[in-house]
């Protein structure tokens, strides 16, 4: 019975240092391991909001800036650009129609005070001879 109480105490023994390395372990694992992988997952997720957040920012900028560079730089010059096109294009049709209505009032003098009397000359000469 003397090595049986031995052995029973050294059971004992190795299971109350088993039980003391979980509790050890256990200790480990819920009071340094898992806050520091908490806080780094933690820290991880904050830092990654934050860069979203930033680029998140930078993009209202860039279309905010892409907006205002429209409604005030290209839409403007396109307006600009369409008036004038507009506007020499009926200055153009003004010169054109003046310059026909220049060409009949040319063609009628001719015709009034050259071709008729020469041709009413010429069948009158043709005529009286």
């Amino acid at each position: 019975t003397g090595i049986c109480f031995v052995g029973v105490s050294i059971a004992a023994a190795a299971r109350a240092v088993a039980w003391g390395l979980a509790a050890a372990a256990n200790a480990v694992y819920t009071y340094v391991l898992r806050p520091i992988a908490v806080g780094f997952w933690t820290g991880i997720c904050f830092v990654g909001s934050g860069i979203a957040a930033a680029a998140r920012s930078v993009a209202h900028g860039l279309a905010a800036a892409a907006n205002a560079v429209y409604t005030h730089v290209l839409r403007p010059i396109a307006v600009g650009v369409w008036t004038g096109i507009c506007f020499v294009g009926v200055s153009i049709a003004a010169a054109a129609r003046a310059v026909a209505w220049g060409l009949a009032a040319a063609a009628n003098a001719v015709y009034t005070y050259v071709l008729r009397p020469i041709a009413v000359g010429f069948w009158t000469g043709i005529c009286f001879v």
